[in-house]
């Protein structure tokens, strides 16, 4: 090897530790960058000749190495936005250009990256310090995750619609020893209608007779009379309780039908002259209740003459004012063990003589206060529930099932010993609207909205993206890589699977750059660097010998 070629071996040298020099300048002005990656410079000798009789060295060549796969230290942050990934794998990101009305537009290249600097920007999106706006799965209402596209992740709902009361869970304990009449204080709990506006709903018992009770509920208007304008009352009710006594005693036995309130007005035009075929211990009355039927236009009589009772269901007052006409049919059908019906139109109750009003308030009707005791024998679980309607202004009418427990069972009301009626549960499945709060971001990922309402929705999932070469990326502005040929696919994967990394909230990944390796390294590269320069110096004397020997 001449001397020439030493010297420019030793000028190679110069130019691999500068390069290696800069690397090290760069990764010490990164040393706080978040996410950064710090780069290694490798040496790669270059040969021109070399067997076993000659070598001719050709020189060095400085090649930079990625150290992308190598974790930095995650750091606590008090910004509920910031993310790092705990393990192998990258956040996708797109870059985006926000024009001069105040849109984002964005670009259709994926990056990916580890800078997990990310906060809210003016629109609702999640865009990090080097300017990338961090992409993910939609989630829809019902929580499925649609995973056939990443697009920038952006907060838009910050209203949550309200859900109207559609189940009331209750359970209490009545005092079994408290004497009859006894009424508790009322246990009071807000429901919401569909509009999200409050109501209150308030229970109250009292003891009827001997493990018999009756529940009052009272809605404030919440019974529209469905005229125009409509016209709201209250909604009250009263409902009978039967406990155990003997078997399972102290658990609900059975509910009893609803008594309606009085909704409805109905002229007779048509009166029955009831004659007695008993006398009851009370004497000669003979007592005619009208209640509610099963729908609107019908209703249920009941005939009692103090010892025995008869009812007739869903008479119907069709057409108008034929109830006392359709009543006589309906007993001429049942014989009656009571009395004997005829129509005559005189409205006389004989063997007492009771005179039938003009006019009758029946119970009942459309808009009539009622309950429905649901069936549930057929169920797994012979739940006590009641159902019912309620109409609030402005936000239409809803069903209520009010859960009781479980009949024969110690679950939900029962009738133990007590002083007092003791509610250990109270609760209701609506909410009002709601204004956004919150940002939450778990380690799979989901990115929640946090309303003042109590209530969470999830609007997107964060992917993790892996590269079986990621040290082969490319680096880019922004703390951001772009994919290769030699980096090969992106693989798209829920955080915690497939070997991808868990997402860490409200912390960042530092840089993965030791100080003090690198400055070991700069002492060495600043050394081997002199040692180069010596070599030129050395073989500048050298030269300059053979020049001197022609003189």
């Amino acid at each position: 090897m001449s001397l020439y070629a030493a010297m420019q071996v030793a000028v190679g040298g110069l130019t691999a530790q500068s390069a290696s020099i800069g690397n090290i300048s760069d990764n010490l002005a990164n040393s706080q960058t978040t996410g950064f990656k710090a780069i290694e410079t490798r040496f790669e000798s270059l040969v021109t000749q070399s067997n076993q009789f000659a070598n001719d060295p050709g020189g060095v060549r400085a090649t930079p190495y990625y150290t992308n796969s190598e974790q930095g230290n995650l750091v606590q942050s008090s910004n509920a936005t910031a993310l790092a990934i705990s393990g192998q794998g990258f956040f996708p990101v797109r870059p985006a250009v926000v024009g001069a009305d105040g849109t984002t537009t964005f670009g259709n290249t994926t990056y990916f990256t580890r800078s997990g600097d990310f906060n809210l920007d003016k629109s609702g999106f999640l865009v990090n310090g080097g300017g990338y706006y961090l992409t993910g799965y939609t989630v829809d209402l019902n929580g499925v995750v649609d995973t056939s596209s990443a697009d920038p992740i952006r907060l838009s709902d910050l209203l949550d619609n309200p859900v109207g009361t559609s189940a009331v869970d209750y359970a209490a304990n009545l005092p079994s020893s408290e004497d009859v009449n006894f009424v508790s204080s009322p246990s009071t709990i807000q429901v919401y209608d569909s509009l999200g506006g409050a109501h209150d709903m308030t229970f109250a018992w009292t003891k009827t007779a001997t493990s018999e009770w009756s529940l009052h509920v009272v809605v404030p208007d919440a019974i529209s009379d469905g005229g125009t304008p409509p016209t709201y009352t209250d909604y009250d009710v009263t409902m009978p309780f039967s406990f155990n006594d003997t078997t399972n005693a102290g658990t609900i036995d059975s509910i009893g039908a609803a008594s309606a309130a009085v909704a409805s007005t109905v002229a007779i035009t048509n009166g029955l002259d009831f004659t007695a075929l008993a006398t009851g211990v009370a004497g000669n009355n003979i007592d005619v209740t009208i209640a509610a039927g099963s729908a609107a236009n019908l209703y249920t009589v009941t005939i009692t003459n103090g010892t025995t009772t008869e009812t007739y269901t869903d008479v119907t007052n069709l057409p108008a004012n034929a109830l006392w006409t359709n009543l006589d049919a309906a007993i001429a059908a049942l014989p009656s063990t009571l009395v004997g019906a005829t129509t005559n139109g005189t409205g006389n109750l004989a063997p007492s003589t009771l005179t039938l009003p003009a006019t009758y308030n029946l119970a009942g009707g459309a808009a009539a206060e009622s309950y429905t005791v649901v069936d549930n024998t057929a169920a797994v679980e012979n739940k006590a529930e009641v159902s019912f309607s309620l109409d609030f202004a402005g936000a239409g009418s809803q069903t209520v099932t009010v859960d009781f427990g479980t009949y024969d069972m110690s679950k939900g009301v029962t009738q133990f010993d007590d002083t007092t009626v003791s509610v250990t549960t109270f609760d209701q499945n609506g909410i009002p609207r709601g204004s956004f709060q919150s940002l939450s971001i778990d380690a799979n990922g989901y990115v929640a909205l946090n309303y003042d309402n109590g209530r969470t929705r999830t609007i997107a999932q964060i992917p993790v993206v892996q590269f079986f070469a990621q040290d082969k990326l490319q680096r880019v502005t922004g703390g951001a890589y772009e994919q290769t040929l030699a980096s090969g696919s992106a693989r798209y994967s829920s955080p915690g699977t497939n070997g991808a990394g868990t997402i860490v909230g409200n912390a960042l990944e530092g840089s993965n750059v030791d100080i003090a390796d690198e400055f070991t390294k700069l002492i060495q590269a600043q050394q081997v660097y002199s040692a180069n320069a010596k070599t030129i110096t050395t073989t500048n004397n050298m030269m300059q010998e053979a020049i001197n020997i022609i003189r």
